[in-house]
């Protein structure tokens, strides 16, 4: 396998948080108006409007960098045949949390990942309605930019430095594994603040230092996860899975399913004893 050459992260993520931004108005022309949802074999629901950014964002990336192969959530993936030998890649989800854009909330996502060697080396969230661009690269950092024209802030995890501990939780609500979780903090003297999101921001937010951490036990993807844990680990975090290792992608598996893992955004606690037993 021919070895990648080195990319220029820091000139290429400004081109790709334009196409999350564009994607972004796209988005938004079909919000909280008539479209057409139906189901895919996963009962999972797609729109119009996913397919719509689904076309901007491969377009784009397409013309951008020709050479660098692209997985959509939207899109037939290519067999394990094929990606085993991909150094490089684009992984993106044109529009994550699309049960929320149905439900007409504002919690969805544009996710554009770029992955090297099985870990993502640059990812950009965009939340339409928020007008706000989260975007991280290796060797750069994490930066937020609010409204399309806002100079970038740069953003950074925290330290837990007392027992108050601000826990989010998918908008689905607690399962089993994070209930667990819950209680062996609290059984360590700590008090857990639920706060609630869903698609990617939740680790924007972990990113910015606003919440600590949370814990995934439900059904993932690698395009839902793959651009905020670029993110939060520019800003200082981490994503394990249970067995403590860093989360990776461009697995065998077809469906490209995460395992159950851990986002943390403030170091200072040794989060992992707290886990529930297998």
């Amino acid at each position: 396998m021919t070895k990648a050459n080195p990319m220029n992260l820091e000139s290429i993520v400004g081109r790709v948080t334009k196409i999350s931004i564009q994607t972004g108005h796209e988005i938004l022309r079909y919000y909280k108006s008539d479209y057409i949802v139906r189901n895919k074999s996963n009962n999972s629901p797609v729109t119009e409007a996913d397919i719509a950014a689904n076309e901007i964002i491969v377009s784009s990336l397409a013309k951008l960098t020709p050479e660098i192969p692209i997985i959509s959530e939207e899109s037939a993936i290519a067999d394990y045949s094929v990606r085993s030998h991909w150094q490089r890649y684009w992984l993106i989800d044109p529009l994550d949390g699309t049960r929320s854009f149905v439900q007409g909330t504002d919690e969805f996502t544009v996710n554009i990942a770029l992955i090297e060697n099985h870990y993502p080396i640059l990812g950009v969230v965009h939340s339409p309605v928020e007008q706000s661009t989260y975007w991280g690269a290796v060797g750069v950092g994490a930066y937020r930019s609010v409204a399309e024209f806002d100079e970038p802030a740069s953003i950074n995890t925290g330290q837990l430095n007392n027992s108050y501990i601000r826990m989010l939780i998918s908008r689905s609500g607690m399962n089993d594994g994070v209930e667990a979780f819950k209680r062996n903090l609290e059984a360590d003297s700590f008090t857990c603040e639920i706060l609630r999101s869903s698609s990617s921001i939740k680790f924007c937010r972990a990113a910015e230092g606003t919440v600590d951490v949370f814990l995934r036990y439900g059904q993932t993807s690698e395009w839902d996860t793959a651009a905020g844990q670029c993110v939060l680990e520019c800003a200082g975090g981490s994503v394990i899975d249970m067995d403590n290792n860093r989360l990776k992608y461009n697995k065998a598996d077809a469906k490209l399913r995460n395992p159950k893992f851990l986002a943390i955004g403030s170091g200072g606690l040794d989060w992992q004893r707290y886990l529930p037993e297998m």
